[in-house]
This record gives C-alpha cells, sequence and structure tokens, in this order.
C-alpha cells in the first residue's frame, strides 16, 4: 500500500481537481444506489480509482501543457520586442516605409518565388509615420520578465495608477513622490479654507446690520 502525501498545487488546477473529485463522488452515490456497501467498495477499487488516477494525471497533463504553451507564446513575444533593443540609433531617422522595406527583403530570402512589389501608395503612407513611436518602441510590456504597479489610495477610496515599473524600487519612488504632491495639496487646501473661513467672518463682523439682527434675537427671546 502506498502512503497518502499532500502537495500545493497552481489554484485553477485545484480547481479543476475538485470537480473531478466531484464527478468521481457522484458515480460512486450512482453505483452505490443499486448496490451493496460491499459491491460498491469493490467497483470503487477495482474500477472507479483506475479512473480517477487517470484522470488526475490527465488534468496534471493538460494543465503542465497549457502552461507550457503560455509560456512559449509569452517567451515568442517577448523575444519580437526584443529586437528593438539598441537599435534606436539606427531606426531614428527612418520611417514605417523603410522597415517595410526590409521586411520585404528578408521575405524574399526565405521564399523561391520572387515578392510581388510593394503598393507605392501604401509606402507613401508609410513614409508620413516614424519607425520610433515615443512611448510605444521598445516598452517595457514587451520585453520585462516582472512588472511592478504603483497604486495610491486615497482617504476616500478614490484609486489613482501612477504607473507601470521594471523595480520595485521604481514603483515605490512614484508613490513617494506622488504622495508628497498629495500632502502639500491637502496642506493648500487647509490653507485656503482658513483664509476663506476669516474672509467670511470679517464680512459678518463689516456688516451693519448685525449688532441690530443680534439685539432683535434677544429681545424675541425675553419676550418669551
Amino acid at each position: 500500500m502506498g502512503e497518502n502525501f499532500s502537495q500545493v498545487v497552481p489554484k485553477s488546477l485545484h480547481e479543476t481537481y475538485l470537480k473531478g473529485l466531484d464527478i468521481f463522488k457522484a458515480k460512486v452515490s450512482a453505483y452505490r444506489a443499486n448496490h451493496t456497501e460491499e459491491e460498491t467498495k469493490k467497483h470503487v477499487e477495482d474500477v472507479l480509482s483506475a479512473e480517477w488516477h487517470e484522470a488526475v494525471y490527465g488534468i496534471a497533463k493538460n494543465y503542465q501543457e497549457s502552461v507550457d504553451t503560455v509560456a512559449g507564446d509569452a517567451a515568442a513575444v517577448k523575444k519580437y520586442y526584443m529586437t528593438q533593443k539598441g537599435r534606436e540609433k539606427e531606426l531614428k531617422d527612418k520611417t514605417k516605409a523603410d522597415i517595410m522595406k526590409e521586411i520585404w527583403a528578408e521575405l524574399a530570402k526565405l521564399t523561391d518565388k520572387p515578392m510581388p512589389p510593394l503598393d507605392d501608395e501604401i509606402l507613401a503612407e508609410l513614409a508620413q509615420e516614424p519607425a520610433i513611436i515615443e512611448g510605444q518602441f521598445n516598452h517595457n510590456w514587451g520585453t520585462a520578465d516582472k512588472l511592478y504597479k504603483s497604486e495610491a489610495i486615497s482617504p476616500f477610496g478614490e484609486k489613482y495608477l501612477l504607473g507601470i515599473f521594471e523595480t520595485m524600487e521604481e514603483s515605490e519612488k512614484a508613490f513617494l513622490a506622488w504622495n508628497e504632491e498629495y500632502e502639500k495639496a491637502r496642506e493648500q487646501l487647509k490653507v485656503e479654507r482658513d483664509q476663506w473661513g476669516k474672509q467670511e467672518q470679517a464680512r459678518v463682523d463689516a456688516d451693519p446690520d448685525r449688532e441690530a439682527f443680534t439685539a432683535s434675537i434677544f429681545a424675541e427671546d425675553d419676550e418669551d
């Protein structure tokens, strides 16, 4: 007899196992409804246990294949974006039309047949766009292994996305800078509120009818 053991698995895989276990239990219950306890026990040992072991293996296998597929796709995308590294000088004065011509020339080397000529109208449109677009070229979303989100939450529950960064230090720096500005704004608001309060008090104090109005209120109270 083997020994029971525990294994930590990802949440999604664990949830799939639980669904499979529900199916296993349902099969046991359905068989028990028309058989004795002894017959049910034998059926579980001879048939359902083997099915369950096969199911567990299949679930784990499919999960790992999916993980490998996603990881492979991510690596391919990252490899594509990494081709931009160190090409700033080379691409600085080029347009998308130049890039298209280079791609077309490389495609010709991979085929046995000559490539058809590029459409002049399309090239003219692409020539209007620079090869390097600020904010898109060499973007860390395509090259970094891990990114950190810097987010701030105000006392009122409002969330502010401060940026996506490659290091935790950059993320913390962004938050500290935001928090410093936030505290300054709070202090300024407090100063403005105090000034407004003083202005309102001065306006009330300067009102010539203020004392007569107050006196009339007290007079009414005395009459009551």
